[in-house]
């Protein structure tokens, strides 16, 4: 398991680029410099994302999986990994649902022919997925199920569902609620929250992905991420402005 200095280690040198990369001009309008600094930030989040989860499959209490609470505690937290990557492909998706325009303009296609065909396919699959376009393609499937099915948004209606499912008609019927009732934060937790957003997730993506939901979520997550990258990097370089080494002199 890496940890937080071995990560950073891994990131390529500091470089430096004019700032007017991301200021419109006749060419290249402002709101298309917006929507490509926006799925920078977006990129940051994702690989933040990646890098907990990897940390918490670092921490994985030993032996089999029992009632217990640090069972219950690693499964809620992975839990919320899953639905924070669900909330954020969500938001990935309404802002290019929201940019449409932006998403055709002849600047940004330009881009987008000089990706890697692999990440040309992944973008495209996002872009059909947040106009609502079914394709042959599994990864376009994959984020239509999870625009339309998986997201509830601290929905109570579907939080009890999610009870249900959990509790009444699961395997883990049997199961009862749990909770860790303290005087305090550190010695609480609502695990029997956990389980109804658990069966709410389960209940909706069940039909599609079944077993490997967090396995699918992470690949692709990933996948989007990769093509993200290289989107920003064509969009800086596509607008002339090359990457200068850094050095502590260049201040």
């Amino acid at each position: 398991m890496t940890n937080f200095t071995q990560e950073s280690e891994l990131l390529a040198p500091l470089q430096t680029f004019e700032r007017d990369a991301f200021v419109g001009d006749e060419r290249v309008p402002q709101e298309l410099c917006n929507f490509v600094l926006t799925l920078a930030l977006i990129y940051n989040d994702c690989k933040d994302g990646i890098f907990s989860n990897m940390m918490l499959t670092g921490s994985k209490p030993k032996g089999q999986v029992e009632s217990s609470r640090d069972w219950g505690t690693y499964n809620g937290i992975k839990l919320h990994y899953i639905r924070l990557h669900v909330a954020l492909i969500h938001e990935l998706l309404g802002l290019i649902e929201e940019n449409q325009q932006i998403v055709k303009h002849e600047f940004f296609k330009s881009v987008i022919k000089k990706l890697p065909k692999q990440d040309r396919e992944s973008w495209n699959a996002l872009v059909s997925a947040a106009l609502q376009q079914q394709t042959l393609n599994s990864l376009n499937r994959f984020l239509l199920m999870i625009r339309n099915k998986v997201s509830f948004h601290y929905d109570p209606k579907a939080l009890y569902q999610g009870f249900r499912h959990h509790f009444f008609t699961r395997d883990a019927a049997s199961e009862p609620p749990f909770i860790s009732r303290g005087a305090s934060m550190q010695s609480s937790r609502f695990y029997f929250a956990d389980a109804a957003a658990d069966g709410y997730l389960v209940l909706q993506a069940e039909q599609e992905h079944p077993n490997n939901l967090m396995t699918d979520l992470a690949d692709l997550t990933a996948s989007l991420n990769r093509a993200i990258m290289q989107i920003v990097h064509h969009f800086i370089q596509g607008r002339g402005f090359a990457y200068q080494d850094f050095t502590s002199q260049s201040l």
